[in-house]
């Protein structure tokens, strides 16, 4: 049902991974991502993970996120 829903849904920069739950959708990042932009410092970066649907018209979308967080391991 879950898949069914996200067929017509793209990546703009792929994860690592992603599994798909019927809970929802568990994605494992690359490191050190983002989207931010700093007009004054002349500085873009766009390599954030974004996982979208082109559509048309009106449209609501309802968006619920958890989070964690795992540390790498420190080197010496």
């Amino acid at each position: 049902m879950l898949l069914d829903a996200l067929r017509d849904f793209e990546w703009l920069n792929e994860p690592l991974d992603v599994n798909f739950e019927e809970a929802g959708m568990r994605v494992l990042t690359h490191n050190k991502t983002d989207f931010w932009q700093s007009v004054h410092h002349r500085f873009g970066k766009d390599n954030g993970h974004f996982f979208y649907a082109r559509r048309e018209g009106d449209f609501t979308f309802g968006v619920t996120l958890s989070l964690i967080h795992i540390s790498e391991p420190t080197r010496h």
